[in-house]
């Protein structure tokens, strides 16, 4: 039946979607069969009740009767203040005693909101679950949990970060320099910076070339000279004792220049070894003079 509610105050939109969420609502529950509206509203016409006249439980179990119900649910809007709230009652055909009631305030006098409080108030009354706020709240947890484990993810990698780099232990930085072919049978000579460091457990490189004050070679093939650049390099032991870098990430790449890679030994304090790289040349270029620095 249509809910009670004093007009103008309560609007017949406001009285249409209580009952028809009501009606929706309990359909959905399973709980219950609803009596089909338009059934409704005839026997309340041929008996000539009034809705707003029904105030007593026993008018209502007889309309009840009337219907073949075992169950009457009567609402009552009430507006007072800019606030709406939605009351509800079960009443027993039988005994004519209200075996359910609850009440819902609707957050605003709109239709989403009206619809919203009529929703839970019969999850509420029938003591069910609302799937759409169980639906709700499971997203809300999946989501805080997924934003939960991003967070620990990223703080453990920022302390992972912190570990190694408290961790990292510099072994020796070397300096020397290497010839690189030009054209037309000359050669240009770079400087190396090679920092070997341990990094947790791991041994690691830090290679930086850049071109020395050559002047003479520079105005040569000066569209020839080397744009400094640097990168980090991983280290292993080879089976005949050198010692191979192999680059992993450049921390500044020149346009256009690919990674070098090097390989050698370290004795009394210095380095002697070669670099190449197999994008240019398969040849090796001998390392000169790279010495530990003091």
């Amino acid at each position: 039946m249509d809910p009670l509610g004093q007009e103008p105050k309560i609007t017949r939109l406001n009285k249409s979607i209580v009952r028809g969420t009501l009606q929706e609502t309990i359909v959905k529950s399973q709980k219950y069969e609803v009596i089909d509206r338009a059934r409704t509203d005839q026997i309340l016409k041929e008996h000539s009740f009034q809705r707003d006249n029904l105030v007593d439980n026993e008018s209502v179990a007889e309309i009840g009767k009337l219907l073949g119900a075992d169950y009457v649910c009567i609402s009552e809007l009430i507006k007072d203040e800019g606030y709406l709230n939605i009351e509800c009652s079960v009443i027993s055909v039988k005994t004519g005693k209200v075996i359910a009631a609850a009440n819902e305030f609707a957050e605003k006098d709109d239709p989403p909101s009206i619809r919203t409080a009529a929703q839970e108030l019969v999850y509420r009354m029938m003591d069910v679950e609302n799937p759409e706020k169980a639906s709700r709240e499971k997203a809300e947890r999946e989501r805080d949990s997924r934003e939960k484990e991003k967070s620990l993810r990223e703080q453990s990698e920022r302390e992972q970060a912190e570990r190694e780099k408290n961790d990292s232990e510099i072994l020796g930085v070397y300096h020397g320099s290497y010839s690189w072919p030009i054209g037309f049978g000359a050669t240009q000579e770079y400087g190396v910076s090679l920092t070997v460091f341990m990094e947790g457990k791991k041994l690691k490189a830090k290679y930086e070339y850049y071109n020395l004050p050559d002047e003479q070679i520079k105005r040569q093939a000066r569209w020839r000279s080397l744009i400094p650049g640097s990168f980090f390099m991983d280290v292993s032991r080879a089976s005949s004792g050198e010692y191979e870098f192999t680059p992993t990430v450049w921390i500044k790449r020149p346009k256009d220049h690919v990674f070098l890679n090097l390989r050698g030994r370290f004795t009394n304090g210095a380095f002697a070894g070669s670099i190449w790289n197999d994008a240019v040349t398969n040849k090796a270029f001998p390392i000169k003079a790279a010495k530990q620095e003091k």
